[in-house]
């Protein structure tokens, strides 16, 4: 999700490059914010609708056996200023409809979980407010099918869009300082926290009924940002580095897993002028070791921490992307893309001595594409993005192909 988290905050920076110090403290939010929520934009101009449809689909191929994942999403999001000059309000849902077809078929069709964020940007501009909740409007109550294809969609490497169905009630807030030491650049810090609910989880694979509670997790994050304008480009730059730390997760109370502590790295840029415009990022994730905490004998209902916790377990990653776009008339424009992603591999022991929980290879995944955008006026935008996908597992083992297709329509200001 980071490296598209990514992408809009650049994009949205670039758009905003007539005003330094505002451009500037947002660069910051999307910097700081960026493991709380993808949106950002719910301080500019008026009311805004974003929909579309997009498509996204892998081929798993290891030694004679090959399976296939796919997701068709819907995702919607609603933004809107709030009376007061700098307050803000974000909403999205998405649905999706995600299935693996492989020896059998399986599918799982729902809706996510709710996102609720507010935004305000004190008069200054130098001080940035978000907090917001996850409300539970997602399905955690799946069957044998559902269980499969959501751990599927959950896999890290593949890069769903919507990789989470539901979970519990989660709220969460963040709060990002930045200070222009020149009429270029800017330094800035923030933190924030995520509190994460309890629910229960419910595979039928299982006679029990697992009241999860994942842990909560704490961030703080400084950096730095450039905005310089010339006669005929702008250009853009930043640099931030992040460090995240979890709580442990439990089941029924009893401590049963501690994902690793993170420490992010990331540098982007952008210029761009009257008909060309190019950009990219570099970033960089280096994870702690997971560990699991609870008796083993948890596994023996066969789905607690298989399907609860080891699906999403992420890796340390090295991310890769570039844009060069090229405004064909002053309507319509035309980006080539590129994103590439390498994994760490992953481990997570048995405290009792067995087979190690996960252990999961190193890995890559590329993604090179197109983008069309055409704006039919000021209040509405349409983009349509193809690209190919290719890479592999299990330290080459396995291999991975595919595609993504996606049509969006931006409606308002």
């Amino acid at each position: 999700m980071s490296g598209n988290v990514n992408r809009r905050c650049l994009s949205h920076v670039i758009r905003f490059s007539l005003f330094p110090s505002r451009a500037l403290a947002l660069a910051f939010l999307c910097a700081l914010g960026a493991s709380l929520l993808p949106w950002t934009e719910a301080l500019a101009g008026g009311p805004q609708l974003q929909t579309g449809v997009a498509m996204r689909s892998w081929s798993i191929d290891w030694d004679d056996d090959k399976v296939d994942v796919s997701q068709f999403s819907v995702p919607v999001l609603l933004k809107s200023p709030l009376g007061t000059d700098g307050l803000g309000v974000t909403i999205y849902i998405a649905g999706a409809r995600s299935e693996v077809d492989g020896p059998d078929n399986q599918k799982l069709g729902a809706a996510t979980d709710t996102e609720l964020k507010f935004d305000y940007l004190m008069p200054n501009e130098r001080v940035l407010l978000s907090g917001g909740a996850s409300l539970p409007t997602g399905d955690t109550d799946l069957d044998a099918d559902g269980v499969v294809v959501s751990r599927a969609v959950s896999n890290q490497i593949l890069g769903f869009r919507t990789n989470r169905y539901g979970e519990g009630l989660d709220y969460f807030g963040d709060v990002a300082f930045a200070y222009p030491v020149s009429q270029t650049m800017s330094i800035g810090a923030g933190g924030g926290f995520r509190y994460k609910g309890k629910y229960d989880f419910a595979p039928e694979t299982s006679s029990a009924l697992l009241d999860f509670d994942p842990g909560e997790e704490i961030f703080v994050s400084g950096g730095m940002s450039y905005l310089g304008r010339e006669a005929a480009a702008t250009t853009t730059w930043n640099m931030d580095i992040t460090f995240r730390t979890y709580a442990e997760d439990e089941i029924a109370t009893e401590p049963v897993f501690q994902e690793g502590d993170e420490l992010e790295v990331r540098v982007a840029g952008s210029r761009s002028g009257e008909r060309w415009s190019g950009g990219g990022m570099l970033r960089l994730v280096d994870k702690s070791d997971h560990e699991f905490l609870g008796d083993s004998e948890l596994l023996a209902f066969g789905s607690p921490v298989e399907d609860v916790l080891l699906g999403n377990v992420t890796a340390g990653m090295l991310q890769v992307s570039f844009s060069l776009g090229f405004r064909v008339t002053p309507a319509v424009t035309l980006t080539a893309f590129a994103h590439s992603s390498r994994f760490q591999e992953v481990v997570v022991a048995d405290p009792s001595g067995g087979d190690d929980l996960i252990n999961r290879g190193k890995a890559a995944a590329h993604e090179p594409g197109l983008a069309l955008s055409w704006r039919a006026n000021e209040t509405l935008r349409v983009h349509l993005t193809g690209s190919g996908l290719t890479g592999w597992a299990e330290d080459g083992s396995i291999k991975i192909r595919g595609f993504d297709a996606s049509a969006g329509v931006v409606i308002g200001r």
